[in-house]
C-alpha cells in the first residue's frame, strides 16, 4: 500500500504514515533502486568500456583521469560503482622478487687487542627530560670501553 502511495506522488515519509508502517521497514520495489546499472549511463559504459579494452593494464584511478582529460565529467563514485559492476578490477598485484638468502658467517673474533673496535651511538634522557646521544667506542677483542 505504501508503494502505491509512492506511486501516487506521496513521499516516502508520508506514505509510511499514511498506511502506519515504520519508515524503517519500507522498501522500495526490486530495480528501482540503484543494484544495476541505469540507462542513463549507456554513454558512461561504453566509453569505459572502450578504454579497458585498450588499456587492459590500466587502473580505476588512471581510467577517472584519462575520462576527465576527455571531457567526461563524472563523479568519481558513480564511476567506481560502474568500474565495479563491470568487473574491471585489476588482479592481485605482482609480488616482489625474492632476494636471494644472505650466507650467514659467524661472527670473526680478533686474535690480538687493538685489531677491531666498534662505533656505537647511544641515547638516553636526564631526570629533567632533556636527552643526550654519546658516540661509544668499543675495543672487540676485551670488550674494554674506549671513550664515551
Amino acid at each position: 500500500m505504501a508503494q502505491y502511495a509512492c506511486g501516487r506522488g506521496l513521499s516516502q515519509r508520508q506514505a509510511c504514515a499514511l498506511v502506519g508502517l515504520a519508515r524503517n521497514s519500507y522498501a522500495p520495489p526490486p530495480g528501482g533502486g540503484r543494484g544495476g546499472l541505469q540507462p542513463a549511463d549507456a554513454a558512461l559504459v561504453a566509453r569505459l568500456r572502450a578504454l579497458a579494452k585498450r588499456h587492459s593494464g590500466w587502473g580505476f584511478w588512471k581510467y577517472y583521469h584519462r575520462l576527465r582529460k576527455l571531457r567526461v565529467v563524472v563523479n568519481h563514485k558513480r564511476l567506481w560503482r560502474i568500474y565495479q559492476l563491470l568487473n574491471l578490477q585489476l588482479g592481485k598485484r605482482r609480488k616482489k622478487k625474492r632476494l636471494p638468502e644472505r650466507i650467514k658467517r659467524p661472527l670473526e673474533v680478533p686474535a690480538q687487542p687493538n685489531v677491531c673496535w666498534s662505533l656505537d651511538f647511544m641515547s638516553d634522557a636526564l631526570t629533567d627530560g632533556r636527552r643526550f646521544r654519546t658516540l661509544n667506542v668499543v675495543e672487540d677483542w676485551n670488550r674494554e670501553v674506549l671513550g664515551m
